[in-house]
């Protein structure tokens, strides 16, 4: 629930903000972190252009 609750906050103040949920799933789940990483670096990348 305290997710779900920061997700809001953080929507309703405008932030970027990525939200990932998983059912039957344990706080800091291993096979969650593994599975959505890649996706969250390429979101959490995305317009950078580097030098």
């Amino acid at each position: 629930m305290a997710g779900m609750r920061t997700n809001m906050a953080l929507y309703q103040k405008g932030y970027h903000h990525r939200y990932v949920f998983s059912k039957k799933s344990g706080h800091c789940d291993k096979r969650v972190f593994e599975h959505t990483l890649t996706d969250t670096l390429v979101w959490l990348w995305r317009g950078w252009e580097g030098g």
